[in-house]
């Protein structure tokens, strides 16, 4: 019997074939910093006001941190908190390495809204070229990872 994480990867893969997302933003947000389980709130806001657009990652996560699930699996890069209360998961296609014992999540990814499995949410970040992001002449602006808010939600 598939587990509820293999669904919701089978629910992200499918988030590929949809169309990327427009390369007419007026601007480009990059966040920095290292991801944890205080931080990961803040970013996982950011991406759900961020859907269907391009957002910049340059962000580090420990392994072994308490709170927080980050793993690898193929070429995927998962990430979730762990615990009571976690009803989000945020999926990556490619863009991840390893560097000094922590993973790496580097690049520019179009979001996407994956679908909802048992009450988690999945959030898929789908590669995008570098070069196609910074010849759109839209001007990135860096913000570190720290500084999200988790309480910033559009409305809609």
């Amino acid at each position: 019997m598939p587990t509820r994480r293999a669904f919701l990867l089978a629910a992200a893969a499918l988030a590929c074939l949809a169309s990327p997302a427009s390369a007419t933003q007026d601007r480009i947000l990059r966040v920095e910093g290292a991801l944890g389980a205080k931080t990961y709130p803040g970013l996982e806001a950011l991406l759900s006001n961020s859907v269907d657009t391009i957002v910049g990652l340059d962000i580090r996560a420990d392994q072994a941190e308490k709170g927080i699930s980050v793993s690898t699996e193929g070429d995927r890069f998962i990430a979730y908190l762990t615990g009571q209360g976690s009803d989000t998961q945020i999926v990556a296609d490619g863009g991840f390495g390893f560097r000094q014992g922590a993973v790496t999540l580097e690049g520019f990814f179009s979001v996407k809204y994956a679908g909802m499995n048992q009450g988690i949410v999945t959030l898929f970040l789908e590669r995008q070229p570098d070069a196609s992001v910074r010849l759109s002449a839209a001007p990135v602006k860096s913000i570190p990872i720290d500084r999200l808010d988790s309480r910033i939600r559009k409305q809609d």
